[in-house]
């Protein structure tokens, strides 16, 4: 019942924020102790991502793809978060450097987010037993400015 509430309410609205809400929500859902059907939770939150990415993913494809990286390091499937967050680094990085190279000023949302994705890509290679490429990214990513 649920599944139908979620789907006429996107297709009513079709916001993509809704969409990664309920994406979450299912996510939560998913590592639940008390939910019942955990595999139809977890199959309706990556319908629910993809729906975002392909909504999302042209406008705001920094945020898009950490916020698909978050979801599978929640899953603990790492190799999938890496690939997310890297792309999202990558993203930043090309903009930024045109950014640099136009006189423009900073984007303080975007550099927010790749700010997080170094931190949970730093975060997933300590897991992983990788402590040397955890550090590495710290150096060379997370600072704190001089002022």
């Amino acid at each position: 019942m649920l599944w139908l509430i979620c789907t006429n309410f996107i297709d009513i609205f079709g916001k993509n924020i809704i969409l990664r809400d309920l994406a979450t929500a299912f996510l939560q859902l998913t590592t639940s102790r008390t939910t019942f059907k955990k595999v139809q939770s977890a199959k309706r939150a990556f319908y629910f991502l993809q729906l975002y990415k392909k909504c999302r993913e042209k406008s705001h494809p920094c945020e898009t793809y950490y916020n698909i990286g978050r979801a599978y390091a929640h899953f603990s499937m790492f190799g999938n978060a890496i690939k997310y967050f890297e792309k999202s680094i990558n993203i930043w990085a090309q903009r930024n450097l045109s950014r640099s190279n136009a006189g423009e000023t900073q984007n303080l949302t975007t550099d927010a987010v790749f700010k997080e994705c170094v931190y949970n890509l730093m975060i997933i290679h300590k897991k992983m037993g990788n402590n040397a490429h955890a550090s590495q990214l710290v150096t060379n990513f997370l600072w704190i400015y001089d002022f």
